[in-house]
This record gives structure tokens, C-alpha cells and sequence, in this order.
């Protein structure tokens, strides 16, 4: 009798720490309101993070800031009339949107400032993308498959790597 209640006990923990995480990741979405303001989403890896020793994990973020993307986020931010997000394959999770936090505040983001930033778990529908892996489209040329498969972007070219493996 004793062990089917401390069975039954631990049961209800698992499944209340379940509900508890699985809220948290559905409530969890800081988005800006649309149509409120210009929303400019500014990708983290490659535009902010400089990605030099490659891509390390969800959380794991290694390398120093792009010179220059501290300040100008900053500026963006107090400056701007705009809600700023940052956004990334980071997102998709409460620890990677987390860890991007931290990283911004440990690389001179001052705390105040980190606060009017959003950090949504979708990409939003943007005004602007600052994006190190985007095509600008002009309305009227498409890039071919060819060029598509060899697209890298500029971190790329200078490190040799893409998600940690090394690229030829």
C-alpha cells in the first residue's frame, strides 16, 4: 500500500512539473503588438553573436559580439520609434531565448535598454529583417538554385565553419 501511494505521489509531481513547463513555454511569447509601431527583427547568430567557433547548442553561446552590433542594437532600441526583436533558431526555446538575454547583458547591453527588447519565440511579421542568411528580393530577379545551394554567409567565409562542421 505504501509504495502504490509514493507512486502515486511522485505521478502527480512528474505531471504537475509537466503542466508547469508546458504553460510556461505556450505563455511564454514576448511579441510586440502589430501595427502599434515599425517592428524590426534583428537575427542574433551572425549579426549579433559573431558565430566564430560555429554553432555550440541552444544555449551555448561562445563567441564575442560583431564589432559594433552592441552599440548600434542599443541605439536602435532608445533611438529608434520602433519595437526591436531579436530572433533566431534560439528562439524555439525558453533556454535559447534566455541565453540570449544573458549573453546581451554580459556584452554591454545595459539592463535598462534589454528590457524594451523582444524576444519572441516567432518570427514576427517585420517592417525591417537584419538578417546575415537573407536574399534581398527587389521585386523582379529570383537567384537561381546554383546560387541558392552556395549562399554563405559572411561569418562563414571567414571561420570555414557552418554549425560547427567545416565547410569546403
Amino acid at each position: 500500500m505504501h509504495g502504490f501511494v509514493f507512486f502515486g505521489a511522485s505521478l502527480l509531481v512528474v505531471v504537475s512539473v509537466m503542466v508547469v513547463l508546458w504553460l510556461r513555454e505556450i505563455l511564454y511569447d514576448d511579441e510586440p503588438e502589430p501595427g502599434k509601431r515599425p517592428i524590426v527583427c534583428v537575427d542574433f547568430d551572425g549579426v549579433l553573436h559573431s558565430m566564430r567557433s560555429g554553432w555550440c547548442g541552444v544555449a551555448e553561446i561562445v563567441d564575442e559580439p560583431v564589432k559594433g552590433a552592441i552599440p548600434w542594437l542599443e541605439r536602435l532600441v532608445e533611438d529608434g520609434g520602433i519595437d526591436v526583436c531579436v530572433f533566431g533558431y534560439r528562439s524555439r526555446s525558453i533556454a535559447g531565448r534566455e541565453a540570449m538575454r544573458s549573453w546581451l547583458l554580459v556584452n554591454g547591453m545595459p539592463k535598462d535598454t534589454l528590457q524594451m527588447v523582444y524576444f519572441p519565440k516567432h518570427k514576427p511579421a517585420a517592417t525591417l529583417s537584419v538578417d546575415d542568411c537573407s536574399y534581398r528580393f527587389e521585386g523582379d530577379y529570383y537567384p537561381g538554385p546554383r546560387w541558392c545551394a552556395n549562399f554563405k554567409p559572411w561569418w562563414m567565409r571567414k571561420t570555414g565553419q557552418w554549425c560547427g562542421a567545416e565547410v569546403k
